[in-house]
């Protein structure tokens, strides 16, 4: 499938569209999974991802000169969103679906701008990675009730390597039965800002006595907001402690057995990077 943007270009003496879908006789080629076009004048194509073209199993070949401005993504992929590969571990760039010299990219590149995340290049996100690493959170120890230390947090990538900052995904927690989550929403939005999301806005909660100070197995799950396809993180274990000083935790309306405030100021440490 590909999608070219509208209000797109034309011919090689820079014909504009004026906001109608692109038309097929200005395309020297047509096949299956490729189309081929003859020079283009881009002016102020706009799309969430992708600003000129989205492409699942198809490219793009572009022949003639590159010329234009006032391409926007306000979201990802100032030139082009495309499909990850089928194998998860492959990269991909720009080169695999617009087929062009070097110096057309870094034209088609020139003429556009990502807003929120990407380059020129973007995908839908593959990995989900726990930002200090596995080794660093297994064997961690939290307290059932108390929010997660800030290490605590998850990297987001696509298929060019692009660090995804996007709140339209969400992040959650799988975990065993009698674990819940307490505090903040169990589903997190993807930050914009920075380049890893915090799960800090979350506690762990034993829902039952006999979970606490045990291991336990957690793993984070990107989802798409409304949408049913998702990505699991590497699970960690954790310890889910009991609260210090032998206090009983309090059963919360949620079913969480959590340590209550009087036992912050020794319980925060333990949550402290």
């Amino acid at each position: 499938m590909l999608g070219v943007a509208s209000r797109t270009v034309l011919d090689g003496v820079g014909y504009q569209s004026n906001f109608l879908p692109i038309a097929l006789p200005h395309f020297r080629d047509i096949r299956a999974t490729e189309l081929v076009l003859d020079g283009a004048v881009l002016i102020a194509n706009r799309a969430v991802y992708g600003s000129l073209v989205f492409a699942c199993g198809a490219s793009f070949s572009v022949t003639g000169p590159v010329a234009g401005s006032g391409n926007s993504a306000s979201s990802a992929g100032s030139v082009a969103m495309a499909c990850p590969p089928h194998n998860a571990s492959a990269t991909i760039t720009l080169a695999d679906f617009v087929i062009a010299p070097p110096s057309t990219l870094a034209a088609l590149g020139a003429t556009s701008t990502s807003l929120t995340w990407g380059g020129s290049l973007a995908s839908s996100p593959i990995r989900l990675e726990w930002a200090a690493g596995i080794a660093a959170l297994n064997g961690s120890t939290v307290v059932s009730g108390i929010p997660l230390a800030p290490r605590f947090a998850l990297a987001i990538y696509d298929a060019v390597g692009n660090v995804i900052t996007d709140n339209a995904l969400l992040i959650s927690l799988v975990l065993p039965s009698s674990v819940t989550t307490y505090g903040g929403s169990p589903d997190v939005a993807v930050s914009t800002t920075a380049n890893v999301t915090s799960l800090a806005s979350l506690a762990l909660a034993a829902t039952d006595h006999t979970v606490l100070d045990t291991d336990v197995v957690v793993t984070a799950v990107l989802k798409v907001s409304q949408a049913k396809s998702y990505i699991e993180s590497t699970p960690i274990v954790i310890r889910l402690a009991s609260c210090p000083g032998g206090r009983p935790p309090v059963r919360q309306p949620s079913g969480g057995l959590v340590c209550l405030c009087a036992a912050n100021a020794e319980l925060m440490p333990l949550a402290a990077d």
